[in-house]
């Protein structure tokens, strides 16, 4: 629907103060008090008593038309009354002293008195105290927005002046095309301002229309200014920042009004960052220390803009221990804060198996025939590179005569990421005390297993069975010797021994697969 310019009539009341204007017209009546002083002329906003709305009109001194006017505050260009060429400075002259004559709509003349106004120009300098005028074109230097050229010289209307305008005969703002606005179409929106979101206003000030972010919705509108329940005419889902999205980026939603809209100009934004990352799982393998240095994924990500900033939420180089899973964000930024994401999973493994150590060891059954021990306990584990959770306590289990010679055992040890390591322990299982310890051992008298010299000063001979362990062992039964490894094979063997042990009787033991011998031998003295 095209979109109608309604002027409302307004209320009025006198607001007393040292500096006010009386007005009266056939448009207006009301009182203007003062404001502001901008390039030496003092500046009159209309007053209706209510603190809640803001001015509407305002009387101000127009530089490039060199005359005092009547204007909206929104939109300077819409005049309503103004006097013909004077200087008249610092107050604007009363109607006694200057003719306000109607304009845009309102007709015949205005009548202005009061404290606000004069009835001569006044003398000087307008912008003695704003640092002066150099370039002549009514803007005091303090205010100056183009230095050395006319402020007042903007053909295109986008609020920049000529003179600092790299595009003076181009419309830099966003224009919003629509057959909602009839002929006015398309609407112009120059920049006046940033919201706390850090995003721009933009405004249509003869018809009061902005473009402005709605933090509560998330969404551009293009709505009425100054209204405490704006009519929303268009909207945007799009955040894009700092400025609206064009609808080459994104279209607009309809609001009140039902025809589609085209939004564009110089300052729509056209393009917000796009970002990709590969969907192959990333893999990464922990060192010696149980920790791997996490890789830059900027690399592997494409993104539609050269310019774009690109960040990872696991910064490269970041000492990362093992993970089932985990999810690390890729996010594009332009200059503009226009930002857009993807994530990339990335899974750290432990690869490393334990180090274990399996040992031998020797129990003695007790007077009954039975010995408990955890055979487990032969394994250890050296190292891991990835300490365990927790550490299980290895199962023990009862022995007995029915157990002596011999016992193997393969123990497997598997850290927390299912890395296994193993290797045999050997347990000899040995019972002194019963005589069906003869099943396994021979009489002491078995000549396969020879001491000579006994007694010995701690250097002897021993003649035994080929393939198999020596060991010596106390009265108490404690194992005080033994050789590293099960000898050669052959039918027997000649072994010399030589061992430090205190004098006293000893226990002589050749441990094979099937069978064992034991003989008791004397050190009579050191060696």
């Amino acid at each position: 629907m095209p979109l109608l310019i309604l002027l409302l009539s307004i209320g009025w009341s006198v607001h007393a103060g040292a500096q006010e204007i009386t007005f009266s017209s056939d448009c207006y009546t009301g009182t203007f008090t003062l404001a502001a002083s901008v390039n030496g002329r003092n500046q009159f906003v209309d007053d209706d008593g209510d603190p809640n709305t803001n001015p509407s009109l305002r009387i101000a001194y127009n530089p490039s038309a060199a005359r005092w006017e009547v204007q909206d505050v929104n939109d300077p260009s819409s005049v309503f009354y103004a006097t013909e060429e004077n200087s008249f400075f610092p107050n604007p002259p009363d109607s006694e002293s200057a003719t306000w004559s109607g304009m845009s709509g309102c007709t015949g003349t205005a009548t202005l008195t009061g404290t606000g106004t004069q009835s001569t120009a006044g003398e000087g300098d307008a912008c003695a105290g704003e640092g002066g005028d150099d370039d002549n074109d009514g803007i005091c230097n303090d205010n100056d927005q183009c230095p050395g050229f006319d402020d007042n010289l903007d053909p295109d209307g986008d609020g920049i002046a000529s003179g600092c305008d790299p595009s003076p005969a181009v419309f830099d703002g966003v224009s919003v095309a629509s057959a909602c606005f009839g002929s006015s179409s398309p609407l112009n929106f120059v920049r006046t301002g940033m919201d706390t979101t850090g995003r721009y206003v933009y405004t249509d000030g003869p018809r009061n229309l902005e473009i402005a972010f709605n933090p509560a919705s998330g969404e551009w509108e293009l709505r009425d200014r100054d209204s405490v329940s704006a009519q929303v005419y268009y909207s945007n889902p799009l955040p894009s920042t700092p400025n609206p999205p064009a609808t080459v980026l994104q279209e607009w939603t309809t609001g009140i009004c039902s025809d589609p809209a085209t939004v564009s100009g110089s300052r729509s934004q056209t393009v917000v960052p796009e970002i990709t990352c590969p969907t192959a799982t990333v893999e990464l393998f922990v060192e010696e220390d149980c920790l791997t240095s996490f890789p830059d994924l900027i690399t592997t990500v494409t993104t539609n803009l050269e310019n774009a900033t690109i960040t990872q939420s696991t910064p490269a180089g970041t000492a990362v221990s093992p993970s089932v899973g985990m999810q690390v964000t890729l996010v594009a930024e332009d200059s503009g804060g226009n930002r857009a994401t993807c994530s990339v999973t990335v899974v750290v493994r432990d690869t490393l198996a334990p180090v274990l150590a399996c040992r031998r060891d020797t129990i003695y059954l007790n007077a009954e025939g039975v010995a408990e021990f955890a055979i487990g306990d032969l394994a250890t584990v050296t190292a891991d590179n990835c300490p365990p959770d927790e550490v299980i306590p290895n199962p023990t289990r009862f022995y007995t005569r029915e157990d002596t010679g011999l016992i193997t055992s393969v123990e497997v040890r598997t850290d927390t990421a299912g890395n296994s390591a193993s290797c045999t322990v050997e347990l000899v299982v040995l019972d002194t005390t019963s005589t069906t310890a003869n099943r396994y051992w021979r009489t002491p008298d078995d000549p396969l297993l020879q001491v000579f010299p006994n007694p010995n000063p701690g250097r002897f001979m021993v003649l035994h069975p080929a393939a198999t362990v020596l060991q010596i062992h106390d009265a108490t039964g404690r194992r005080v010797w033994s050789v590293p490894g099960p000898t050669g094979p052959g039918p027997e063997r000649q072994t010399e021994v030589s061992v430090s042990l205190p004098p006293g009787i000893y226990l002589l033991t050749a441990l094979g697969a099937e069978r064992g011998w034991h003989k008791w031998f004397t050190i009579n003295h050191r060696p």
